[in-house]
Order: structure tokens, then C-alpha cells, then sequence
């Protein structure tokens, strides 16, 4: 029965865990709608890194989805397309909000 219930806590912690990474958002990504684009700022110097530097797998994999996100918004008809970039605007114009804290941080004891 021990393991039962040791079994129980770690699956608890695991979905505790789970829950917060969704709240984490990684900023070279926008997200509305349920969808995550690229974010236009480039705020990890993707573009800067791609034609000086050497670009990290990060980096990498951020030019990666930005293409991807090209070749939808070139394939999209123009009233998705349009919605699409009124969305990303309509983020960029919006200020950050901080992420809730994380369940064992000070702020998330109460």
C-alpha cells in the first residue's frame, strides 16, 4: 500500500509540475488563440546569429518555426492572414503580464 501511495504523490507532483510549465511562456514566442507564432521582435538575435555568429539550437529551431510561420501566412487566404497578423499586433501592443508563481515558490504558499 506504501507504493500506492508513493506512486500517487509523485503522479501529483508530476501534473503540479506540468501545470506550471504551461504558464511558462518562452518569449521568442506570441501566443493567441490558441496558437503560438514567432515573435517579430526576435528578442534572441536569431536573424543577428544566423548571418554573423553561429546560432544555438535555440536559435535554430526559432528560425525553423519563423519560416514555417512565413509559408502559412503566404498560404493563408487573406481574411485568415489578416486576422493572423491583427492577432500578432494585437500582442505586441498588449504589456506583459508576469507569469503566476510556482506552486512550492514563496508567492505560491499561501
Amino acid at each position: 500500500m506504501a507504493e500506492d501511495g508513493w506512486e500517487a504523490r509523485m503522479a501529483a507532483q508530476a501534473r503540479a509540475r506540468h501545470r506550471a510549465q504551461q504558464h511558462v511562456r518562452h518569449p521568442a514566442y506570441l501566443h493567441f488563440d490558441g496558437m503560438a507564432w514567432p515573435n517579430p521582435i526576435d528578442p534572441l538575435d536569431v536573424e543577428w546569429s544566423l548571418r554573423y555568429g553561429t546560432p544555438t539550437r535555440e536559435q535554430l529551431n526559432v528560425a525553423a518555426s519563423m519560416i514555417a510561420a512565413y509559408k502559412q501566412l503566404v498560404e493563408d487566404p487573406k481574411t485568415r492572414r489578416d486576422a493572423k497578423v491583427a492577432g500578432i499586433r494585437r500582442v505586441l501592443a498588449t504589456p506583459p503580464t508576469p507569469p503566476p508563481p510556482l506552486p512550492n515558490s514563496p508567492e505560491g504558499i499561501r
